[in-house]
């Protein structure tokens, strides 16, 4: 039993390092200027409720997160349309195409704005319009090699065009190609299953060049058309990524569709190293966790929709991203914090002061404090679409949010004043002696870093990091916060719910 639990530990801890240390080798290529062709931003205006958006594509590969009807495949489209297509054979993405105009949408007075990078000397500003009836600007774009992978990608292989007459029993397979054993083995890794053979067939249809994928395992061969709709579609991708250029653009909606979790991590693994050691620029949309959270917070775009159109946050923690995706809202005000410790301190300090007040709020910890800034400006211009309020921790200035109580950071705040007061009520709450135990915590403030003091407390006491920051949470707010303080914080709650 220890054992198993062993595994599974230095597994995730192994695969969390291999994401981090991919993640810090592509901020270092960003630094160094190392990737040649980029799309840095579109501006949108005039489209699909976008009005006067602009979408910043800061790493190389980027997740758009938002609940269906938000825009992200709009966002997608736009960037398709960006480039000249650079494939041989292969026709530009046109806006027309992707946005016709029809007897239920007139699709006019379309601004549509791009900052690149072009290599030395390629422009870094272009705009595609459409003032009236007619696109214009697309004969000037860039070329770049474009790869747009919609969610179609995903249909059963019977259910494609062309398809059916090829799962005849009277087509034959003429040739077949065979996927690296690198690719092979990257297909085996997502899926968690061991591959003795991967390969592209085509038939004796002289009328079609489509190809089948097929699988080998110690069973025998099967086809894309008895593979589950996750494994076939992720076969096609990794045959994609194979034979993607250097400095490409690859586009995937819905990138986590039909895979289960454990493939999804995988999967954005790949995506990371295929961009590092390729130059290829990522931009994808998902509605799940397991794909957020593999990401840096500078990879993820939260596209909300408010009342004067699109808006977008980044950097936004993955579950504010999926609270947002969250169609039920039951609670009248969502207060808006950074991390844990401010969530625990704002839970504790309303749970002192008026329990019915906290079952009214929903409190989101939505990353680092410009993100709870920008909510904040939002939610004060009434740009959301439900009540908010925004608090950064003391010791940070916000001209748009409040700030909790106290001038210092939130572990530091916490510990510092517990210890002055003599750690009251610290040996009841967690059971354990209290010399033994203060010893620890006024070590854990020995770190110079006061982010991992709770974790140092946890990891020396077999407690969580969740644990030691709510437990210390609860004892400061009880004997370390006066009725004053508590009142002007609490107020601040009560007002905006007034609203």
């Amino acid at each position: 039993m220890h054992h198993w639990d062993y595994r599974v530990s230095t597994t995730h801890c192994l695969r969390l390092w291999i994401m981090s240390n991919e993640i810090e080798r592509i901020r270092r290529r960003i630094q160094q200027n190392n990737y040649p062709l980029l799309l840095r931003s579109i501006s949108i205006d005039g489209l699909r409720g976008f009005k006067h958006s602009d979408i910043e594509l800061p790493f190389p590969v980027m997740a758009l997160a938002g609940e269906n009807g938000v825009g992200k495949t709009t966002i997608l489209k736009l960037a398709a349309c960006a480039y000249e297509q650079d494939i041989p054979n292969q026709r530009s993405f046109q806006p027309g195409e992707f946005f016709p105009s029809t007897s239920w949408d007139e699709v006019t007075k379309v601004w549509v704005n791009y900052e690149y990078k072009q290599g030395p000397k390629g422009p870094p500003l272009k705009s595609l319009r459409k003032p009236s009836s007619r696109w214009r600007g697309m004969d000037k774009r860039p070329s770049r090699k474009v790869f747009f992978l919609d969610i179609s990608r995903t249909m059963p292989l019977e259910a494609l065009s062309g398809y059916a007459q090829i799962a005849k029993k009277t087509a034959r397979e003429a040739s077949s190609t065979e996927l690296a054993e690198e690719y092979r083995n990257r297909l085996a890794y997502i899926m968690n299953r061991e591959y003795i053979g991967a390969r592209f067939a085509t038939t004796n249809d002289a009328k079609s060049n489509r190809q089948v994928g097929i699988l080998g395992r110690d069973f025998g061969e099967y086809s894309q058309f008895h593979q589950g709709a996750g494994e076939a579609s992720l076969l096609s991708l990794i045959q994609t990524l194979e034979r993607i250029p250097d400095c490409s653009l690859l586009l995937i909606d819905e990138v986590e569709a039909s895979l289960h979790p454990k493939a999804q991590r995988r999967l954005i693994e790949f995506l990371l190293w295929l961009s590092r050691t390729k130059s290829v620029q990522v931009i994808l949309s998902t509605h799940s966790p397991y794909v957020l959270e593999s990401l840096p917070p500078e990879a993820r775009a939260l596209v909300l929709r408010g009342k004067d159109g699109a808006k977008i946050i980044y950097g936004a923690s993955t579950e504010f991203c999926m609270t947002s995706i969250d169609d039920e809202q039951h609670f009248e005000l969502s207060i808006f914090c950074e991390d844990d410790i401010a969530q625990a301190i704002i839970r504790e300090l309303l749970a002192r002061r008026d329990p019915n007040l906290l079952r009214r709020c929903k409190i989101l910890k939505t990353g680092p404090s410009d993100v709870v800034e920008t909510l904040g400006k939002l939610s004060q211009e009434s740009r959301l679409p439900y009540r908010s309020v925004a608090f950064v921790d003391a010791d940070i200035d916000a001209r748009f949010a409040e700030k909790l109580p106290g001038s210092k950071a939130p572990e530091r705040q916490i510990f510092e004043d517990l210890r002055d007061a003599d750690w009251p009520d610290v040996t009841d709450r967690f059971g354990i002696g209290y010399a033994s135990l203060t010893q620890t915590l006024e070590e854990a403030m020995r770190h110079s870093d006061h982010h991992h003091w709770c974790t140092f407390v946890g990891d020396h006491i077999s407690k969580s990091r969740g644990y030691v920051v709510d437990t210390l949470a609860s004892i400061w707010a009880k004997n370390c916060v006066s009725e004053e303080v508590l009142g002007d914080f609490t107020q601040k709650i009560v007002d905006r719910l007034a609203q």
